[in-house]
């Protein structure tokens, strides 16, 4: 069974203009790993918002790990994406005015299953032991997008989301961050799904990569 399975799935934002997403059928097995390219405003970064439980589908079903996410109340999805998922949202979403620090270990505790030593390594592996104090509202963008994609892979999560993860840092970077998603597929399982822009992404990443023209009625280009 696919760790994440899509069947006549719809979604707009308006109900004056045809579906942004109309998916006849797609998944993402356990342990897979993809990225999806295309044009902006094509849906990459709403599809991931779908699959995470932040927005509902219009129609049609959409399952993790065999459990629909259309029929789960908004408690239960917010557990659900915190203790088996991992997110890196463009805007980051940290809380401005604590800690690199404090920023993972509430992270950490919502998981619930994470413990200090974690925290370190992961920083250690993304070049931010030396930022571990410092305030997330004090650090450039790139460091902020690293703190961010720690805090994705801290609960080794089931799934792991990532919206445009490298579109910030250089090229050492990028390739510890590819080194990351990969290690946590091959180590944890981890299924791995990417929405970028960046061709680094797609050279350095061992798993299928789709082109997407648009993710209406299906198409895949």
């Amino acid at each position: 069974m696919p760790l994440v399975e899509i069947e006549n799935l719809k979604f707009s934002y308006t109900q004056s203009v045809d579906s942004l997403i109309d998916l006849a059928t797609w998944s993402l097995e356990s342990g897979e790993t993809r990225v999806i390219k295309g044009p902006s405003g094509c849906g990459k970064t709403t599809l991931l918002h779908l699959i995470c439980g932040l927005r509902r589908p219009d129609e049609g079903t959409l399952a993790f790990n065999g459990r629909d996410l259309a029929k789960m109340s908004e408690r239960q999805s917010d557990r659900l994406r915190a203790q088996e998922m991992g997110v890196v949202f463009q805007d980051f979403s940290l809380i401005p005015g604590f800690s690199v620090q404090v920023n993972l270990e509430i992270a950490a505790g919502i998981s619930g299953r994470v413990e200090k030593k974690q925290i370190h390594e992961t920083l250690d592996a993304l070049g931010l032991s030396d930022k571990s104090k410092d305030s997330v509202s004090d650090l450039s963008r790139g460091e902020r997008q690293r703190v961010a994609i720690a805090r994705a892979l801290l609960s080794g999560p089931r799934l792991l989301l990532a919206d445009e993860p490298t579109a910030s840092l250089d090229d050492a970077r990028t390739e510890a961050v590819i080194h990351l998603f990969q290690e946590a597929s091959e180590r944890l399982g981890t299924s791995v799904l990417i929405a970028t822009h960046d061709a680094r992404v797609e050279q350095g990443i061992d798993g299928i990569t789709e082109y997407w023209g648009s993710m209406t009625k299906g198409s895949q280009q």
